[in-house]
C-alpha cells in the first residue's frame, strides 16, 4: 500500500511531522504545494488528486514532486 503526504509549503506546524511520516513510511510519497498553508486541497486542487497526476508512478513507489501553483 503507498501513502501519499500532501502538505504546503507555508504549513509549518505540519511540515516537520510529514518529513518524519515519509522518512518512517517504506512507501510513502510526499508533495510539498509551494506558496501553500493547511488548506493545500483549497489553495491548489490538483493537490488533493495527486493519483490523477502523470508524473505520480505509483507503481514505481515513486511520488515525490513538488506541486507548481496552477
Amino acid at each position: 500500500m503507498y501513502v501519499i503526504l500532501v502538505v504546503g509549503d507555508e504549513d509549518a506546524a505540519c511540515l516537520d511531522t510529514n518529513l518524519m511520516l515519509k522518512a518512517t513510511l517504506p512507501n510513502a510519497g510526499l508533495w510539498i504545494a509551494p506558496n501553500t498553508g493547511h488548506t493545500v486541497n483549497l489553495e491548489v486542487p490538483a493537490a488533493s488528486m495527486p493519483t490523477s497526476r502523470p508524473s505520480c508512478e505509483l507503481s514505481k513507489g515513486d511520488c515525490d514532486a513538488v506541486l507548481t501553483r496552477q
